[in-house]
C-alpha cells in the first residue's frame, strides 16, 4: 500500500506542480512542486522563494491515519507549537520525529492528497478544517 500512495502522489504532482492549498487566506503564498525525488518532494513559494521539503513519510503517516479513521472526519490541525497528537499534524510529526512541535506540514500535504485522491474530502464548514476518507465501494 505505501508505495501505491507514494506513486500516486508524485504521478499526480509530474502533471500538476502548482499546489493550491485547501482554504487559502488572502495573504496565503503560491506555491509550486520544484523537486520530485523517490523519498521526498521540494515545493518553492512564488513570493519569498523559500524552498520546504516535505519527505514521503509525511504523506504516508497522514494517509494512514485516514484510513484507519475511515468515514470519520478528522481535523488537519496544523500548528508548529501547540499540535494535538489526535490531528493529522500530530499524528505526521509523531511518526516522523516523535516531537510534537516543529515544522507544520500538513496543510500542503492535506491539500496535496484531496486533489491527488478521489476518496479523500475536505471540510471547512461545520467542524473545523478537517479531511476524511470516504469508502468507495459502497
Amino acid at each position: 500500500m505505501k508505495e501505491d500512495v507514494w506513486k500516486k502522489i508524485i504521478s499526480c504532482l509530474k502533471n500538476n506542480k502548482k499546489i493550491k492549498l485547501l482554504s487559502p487566506k488572502s495573504n496565503s503564498q503560491k506555491s509550486e512542486v520544484i523537486d520530485i525525488f523517490s523519498d521526498y518532494i521540494r515545493i518553492q513559494f512564488q513570493d519569498t522563494k523559500r524552498k520546504l521539503k516535505i519527505e514521503k513519510g509525511r504523506f504516508l503517516s497522514a494517509y494512514k491515519m485516514l484510513n484507519e479513521n475511515k468515514g470519520q472526519w478528522v481535523s488537519i490541525g496544523a500548528s508548529h507549537d501547540n499540535t494535538k497528537p489526535n490531528t493529522l499534524e500530530g499524528r505526521i510529526k509523531l511518526d516522523f520525529n516523535g516531537n510534537l512541535k516543529g515544522l507544520s506540514t500538513a496543510t500542503w500535504v492535506a491539500a496535496i492528497l484531496v486533489n491527488d485522491f478521489d476518496n479523500i474530502e475536505f471540510n471547512d464548514r461545520n467542524m473545523g478544517k478537517a479531511l476524511r476518507m470516504i469508502d468507495k465501494s459502497k
